[in-house]
This record gives structure tokens, C-alpha cells and sequence, in this order.
């Protein structure tokens, strides 16, 4: 799955984090569960579903809001050099998110198989502002050296998105320069085992941004280092972003199941 190039070391654009703060689009709207007992004729109590929904929709907003100025505040904070308070706002933001997703599921009993995909509109946002804190913060953690916590958390980001190439760049990033730190000390395996890691990521990363100067900087750091990427680790690389196949057209698979099951005519 190919990608234009970008940039990984830039975040967003300040400017209109602050156009975002002060109109931010409404909320998908997301279906709400009855919150009330029912009444003994079997009609809902105290406002029923739609004092439900108009709940639901509400605790949406408020937490997309808050979410949108903490990432905001993490964004002055990392300017102005406040690398710890920079990392508290961006992981506030992601974890108020991350607990309205299962709050989400809460309120609507079941989720539908469109928003566990992340296809629904609603999803689709909160998902996408979650991710983008996740990925500030850790820029933040590469910037402090705390290269095991960022690369815990790209991990977090690729469990979520595993296109980000955003997220694998830094997670490349700090697996180099953590298996970088502890190769030449006690913990050769691990160093070691971080270092392969890395290459991983770089094989993909260059599948998708073969002339970004900032991949073409990893992969000369990780060669100096003595670790050179193989045609295997090339075709493991395509292989992981070609698209996935497509489903099977549910009337052709019963049309055909049928067939099969049909016992032939007697001669």
C-alpha cells in the first residue's frame, strides 16, 4: 500500500488546532441504549431513548472537546521545550479517548460491525484525534531519550492504524537507538533483538517512501551499525502492505454452497 511522502518529525498544523478548538464539527451522532427502567405499561422511564441518546451524544462531545485541548495544550507545552508536561497532555488526551470507545460499546450494548472497523463517522474521529495524541506523545518521548516508552506506545498506534507510517518511523527510530544504547553493554541480545526489530519496520517504511531523505537516514544509521536489509526482509515488507483480499460476496459463497450440496440426478 503505497503512501505519499511526509514528514515524521512535524506535527500538525498549530494553527488550525486552534480554528479546530474554537468550531469543532459536530459529532457523528451515536445510538444510545434505554439508561431507564421501563414503566409497568412497558413505556420507557424517565425520558427513555431519547433522553438516552441526547446523553450519549453530549458525553461524546464534551470528551472529543476535552481531548482536542489537551492535545492542544501538549502542543504549546512541547513548543516551549516542557517535555514532561507536553507527554501528560498528549497521554490525557489519549486515554479519555481511548475509555469513550469502550464507553461507546457501553451505551449501545453492541457495537456495529461498521464502527468496529472504524468506519463509522463517529468512530472514525475520536479514533483518528486518539491516534494523533498517541503519536505526539511519542515524538515527545523520542525527543527525552525514553526510547522503550515510545516505542511502547507507536506499538499502541500500530495496534490501532498498522498503515501509520508515521508510527513506524518513530518506533524505528527508537528501537535503533534503544537497541543502539544497550548493544555494546550487557544486554547484547537485547540490543540485538531491538536492532532487527528496527530493520523490520525500515524494510516497510521503505517499501512506502523510498525517497524520503529522513527513512534514507535511518537505513544508513542501522547499515553503520551493521545491520543490512536482505531481499527477504524486502518481500516480507511487500507482503505486509499489499491490501488484504477481498471478502467472499456472501450470496456467491451460498449460491455455491448450495450447488455442492445438491446430489446429482440419478441416469
Amino acid at each position: 500500500m503505497k503512501i505519499t511522502e511526509v514528514s515524521f518529525t512535524e506535527g500538525d498544523n498549530a494553527e488550525q488546532d486552534a480554528e479546530q478548538l474554537q468550531a469543532a464539527p459536530p459529532p457523528a451522532p451515536l445510538l444510545g441504549r434505554q439508561l431507564t427502567s421501563p414503566n409497568d405499561d412497558g413505556t420507557a422511564g424517565g425520558g427513555g431513548e431519547e433522553s438516552s441518546l441526547n446523553a450519549t451524544t453530549a458525553h461524546y462531545a464534551s470528551t472529543l472537546s476535552a481531548a482536542q485541548a489537551a492535545k492542544a495544550r501538549g502542543k504549546a507545552a512541547f513548543v516551549a521545550g516542557q517535555l514532561s508536561e507536553a507527554h501528560s497532555c498528549f497521554k490525557h488526551g489519549a486515554e479519555i479517548l481511548k475509555s469513550l470507545r469502550w464507553s461507546q460499546r457501553d451505551y449501545n450494548g453492541s457495537i456495529s460491525g461498521a464502527d468496529a472497523a472504524g468506519e463509522g463517522e463517529g468512530e472514525q474521529e475520536h479514533v483518528r484525534l486518539m491516534v494523533e495524541c498517541l503519536n505526539n506523545g511519542a515524538q515527545v518521548l523520542l525527543k527525552a531519550e525514553r526510547w522503550a516508552d515510545a516505542e511502547a506506545t507507536c506499538d499502541q498506534v500500530l495496534g490501532t492504524d498498522p498503515f501509520n507510517t508515521k508510527a513506524r518511523f518513530r518506533r524505528c527510530k527508537a528501537r535503533i537507538n534503544g537497541g543502539k544504547s544497550v548493544a555494546e553493554g550487557e544486554g547484547k541480545g537485547y540490543g540485538g533483538a531491538k536492532l532487527e526489530s528496527a530493520k523490520e519496520d525500515l524494510a516497510i517504511l521503505l517499501y512506502n517512501e523510498p525517497n524520503n531523505k529522513q527513512v534514507l537516514a535511518l537505513e544508513a544509521e542501522l547499515v553503520g551499525l551493521g545491520w543490512h536489509l536482505t531481499k527477504d526482509d524486502r518481500r516480507k515488507a511487500k507482503d505486509a502492505c499489499a491490501p488484504p483480499p477481498p471478502s467472499p460476496d456472501p450470496l456467491t459463497a451460498e449460491a455455491s454452497s448450495g450447488a455442492s450440496s445438491v446430489a446429482p440426478a440419478e441416469s
